[in-house]
């Protein structure tokens, strides 16, 4: 077990609790390292403001302050909250570039987690170390302790049931381990049947099964297969601290173990094998995972040494840490209406904030036959206008399917080249007929993508060409956008496409509003996880029979964690030639 230098450079600032000193007597020098370590830094406070930089990470200090947790609200991505050790909650409203604290009624600031409600955001939880847990039900304007039944105050970890956000497990360190809430914290009974006296460190719930969740302890993994009912040991091969779990969310048998003192750990059956995934990660001490939502074989670690990346499901990894090197990092956060900005906790610089890739997404592509006899393809082209190699993998998310499984392939382009797939999803996807959106995401922000969509010799040029829509374009819930120029009648049809990059279900709201601003005809159209839908004849499919030359559809969803685009084709039935038209 290595020694922390951190220990030495903060050991003036606090007090060791007595606590810590007692553990260390029952468990031996290997506890009392990484916990006096945490306990130190969590005595400073919070300081440096990040902005951010593509393919680098960049802040603007002062240095000092110490960041254990951090939330994003889902609806709201430019609102972020950053627990300090020492230093309470902050708020940004901006995407980090500036702070305030929110600590009103916060009586313990010694923050250790935190954590948002995914159905209601305005709805925060945080455990302390000393003061047990407070929510805040005002985007943390203030804060009210909800610790009846929680029999230990020092709660170093929560996790929230996403199917059912009012069950809530903390845990903890010491007597009591782990307890639970079904009422938004309203009680708490402690639940550590086959659990022993220790610290969790990390807690994680299965988003498919949410009665299996996995606890990160001080003695290695624990699992639950009964709403923390009972628990089972299912590491076989170390005792040492978990500080950090995150299960895939397209294949939630996948998860992934940050430990201590031995890197990070794969299990592709639930927990039951482990396999060790440290190849080119250069220190093992793990404090925090990430997996993109967008693309779960993107992962990304923060450890002792800075913050790395995985590409290929920790096949490999590779350090991310322009401008963040020798920087422990203790927690990450995902963006998820732009995956490629990554959030940093620090020790030592507050909030970094990185804008290290992109994500495009083309709402439509064919290899499909069409009205009147046309057969429709789709020609991708990629151009990299960075100084440097890109690398990035175009996903196919197919018509009316879940795209979270569907097929991917993985591209380099070097610096200024630019490439073509023609007939992509006959090419790329090896698929024989159908129809869907392409997402693009790639290690560089710096790629332009359009798509081109056309019939061959049939009547006219019958081609229309899409551009892809960058992820910090689409639209998110809460926000509307328009699409003009619709027709129907006269000789004219419009058909409307959806594509969707979240990983729910989306509920888009329709609005065929007249060119005097009356509304004609509303309807809601369902878009399945990463996937796209097609309404032909959209005016006729809303309930409109007569005809209207230069209406406009407005469109908006309130589906939490929505971010979808749109675009109308506008079609001449006499020469098929279609006129695309995008949401604005």
């Amino acid at each position: 077990m290595r020694s922390h230098n951190l220990l030495f450079v903060y050991s003036s600032a606090c007090t060791i609790s007595s606590l810590a000193a007692g553990q260390s007597r029952r468990f031996g020098k290997r506890f009392l390292l990484p916990i006096l370590s945490l306990l130190v830094l969590l005595c400073s406070s919070l300081a440096g403001v990040a902005s951010a930089g593509v393919n680098t990470w960049t802040t603007n200090g002062p240095e000092g302050g110490v960041i254990v947790a951090l939330a994003i609200d889902p609806s709201t991505p430019s609102t972020l909250y950053a627990g300090a050790g020492g230093g309470g909650v902050f708020k940004s409203s901006n995407g980090g570039a500036s702070w305030s604290p929110a600590n009103m009624g916060l009586t313990n600031t010694v923050v250790t987690a935190l954590k948002i409600d995914p159905s209601a955001p305005a709805t925060l939880y945080v455990g302390t170390d000393g003061g047990g847990v407070f929510k805040s039900s005002d985007g943390a304007g203030s804060w009210t302790a909800v610790n009846t039944g929680l029999t230990n105050a020092r709660v170093f970890a929560l996790a929230i049931d996403p199917s059912a956000p009012a069950t809530l497990y903390a845990g903890t360190f010491g007597a009591g381990v782990v307890f639970k809430t079904t009422n938004a914290g309203g009680g708490w009974t402690a639940i550590n049947t086959g659990l022993r006296e220790t610290v969790v460190w990390s807690l994680a719930v299965d988003p498919s099964t949410p009665s299996t969740l996995y606890a990160g302890t001080y003695i290695g993994l624990f699992r639950s297969t009964n709403g923390g009912g009972s628990w089972s040991a299912i590491n076989r091969a170390h005792i040492d601290s978990v500080f950090a779990l995150a299960i895939d969310p397209s294949a939630p048998a996948t998860l992934y173990s940050g430990w201590y003192d031995h890197g990070i750990f794969k299990s592709t059956n639930g927990g039951d094998g482990w396999a060790t995934i440290n190849a080119g990660l250069t220190n093992t001490a793990v404090f925090a995972l990430a997996i993109d939502p967008s693309s779960p074989a993107t992962l990304y670690a923060g450890t002792e040494g800075g913050v790395f990346k995985s590409t290929n499901a920790g096949g490999n990894w590779i350090a991310m840490n322009s401008g963040l090197s020798n920087i422990v990092v203790y927690a990450l956060a995902i963006d998820p209406s732009n995956t490629a900005t990554l959030y940093a906790g620090t020790d030592g610089g507050g909030v970094f904030k990185s804008s290290n890739g992109g994500t495009w997404l083309l709402p439509s592509s064919a290899h499909s036959n069409g009205a009147n006899g046309a057969f429709y393809t789709t020609n991708v082209a990629v151009a990299n206008v960075g100084a440097a190699p890109a690398s990035f993998t175009m996903k196919f998310l197919g018509n009316n399917q879940d795209g979270s499984s569907g097929p991917e392939q993985t591209f380099n382009l070097e610096s200024g080249k630019s490439v073509t797939y023609l007939d992509v999803l006959g090419s790329v996807f090896h698929q024989t007929s159908g129809f869907g959106a392409i997402r693009i995401t790639s290690d560089t922000a710096s790629l332009n993508v359009v798509s081109v969509t056309s019939t061959a010799g049939f009547g006219g040029t019958l081609s229309q060409t899409i551009p892809a829509v960058f992820s910090s374009n689409l639209i998110p819930a809460g926000s509307s956008r328009s699409i003009l120029y619709i027709r129907e009648g006269d000789g004219f049809r419009s058909n409307l496409v959806l594509a969707s990059n979240a990983d729910v279900s989306t509920t888009v709201d329709a609005a065929l509003v007249s060119p005097a601003g009356a509304t004609l005809a509303a309807k809601s159209y369902p878009v399945l996880p990463n996937g796209m839908t097609q309404i032909n004849r959209i005016v006729r499919d809303m309930g409109f029979s007569g005809s209207i030359t230069g209406a406009r559809l407005v469109l908006s969803s309130s589906t939490p964690n929505a971010a979808f685009t749109a675009f109308a084709s506008v079609i001449d039935e006499i020469t098929n030639d279609p006129t695309a038209v995008e949401a604005r």
